[in-house]
């Protein structure tokens, strides 16, 4: 039971950071629309319509949740700029305090969207959105590694190039 329990966490946890790297903090132009990225995980994992719909409404919901701590963390960044420019230690300290406070709003957001996805997705659903989570960092970790030797950071060994 407790395995099992385990699993089940890391499951959730792995389906969260995928749903959750369309609220991460790069430019939103560049995100898929989460509505497309939760429908393939919809089909992927074939939920029926109830359950689909339960996950759904979780996702954007957190989705929504994470853009607005999204243009918080950037308004928080620009007043850490600002101070670091200025020389003012005290809006530093009250930027970084105000990053960190977003980190762990984040972390609570991911936590409260994991436990509501475990009660909606069967064990066999959430081993489905592992696989499929790893496949896809797998794959992102590859396209990174591909695209720093295209630029010739890397050498064939994964070790840096000597200059000639």
């Amino acid at each position: 039971m407790k395995r099992l329990f385990a699993l089940s966490a890391l499951t959730l946890t792995l389906a969260c950071g995928y749903i959750a790297n369309t609220v991460a903090l790069a430019d939103p132009g560049q995100s898929p629309d989460p509505e497309v990225m939760i429908q393939r995980l919809i089909d992927k994992l074939g939920l029926e319509e109830v359950t689909a719909q339960d996950v759904t409404d979780t996702l954007l919901a957190a989705h929504e949740q994470g853009q607005a701590l999204q243009a918080t963390a950037k308004t928080e960044i620009r007043a850490l700029k600002t101070g670091l420019v200025a020389g003012d230690e005290q809006a530093m300290i009250d930027a970084m305090n105000g990053l960190q406070a977003i980190k762990q709003d984040k972390n609570a957001l991911q936590e409260s969207t994991v436990e509501a996805l475990q009660s909606f997705l069967t064990v066999e659903q959430q081993a489905k959105m592992t696989l499929h989570h790893l496949r896809k960092k797998h794959q992102k970790m590859k396209a990174r590694q591909h695209k720093g030797q295209r630029k010739g950071q890397r050498g064939t060994q994964g070790e840096p190039r000597k200059s000639r």
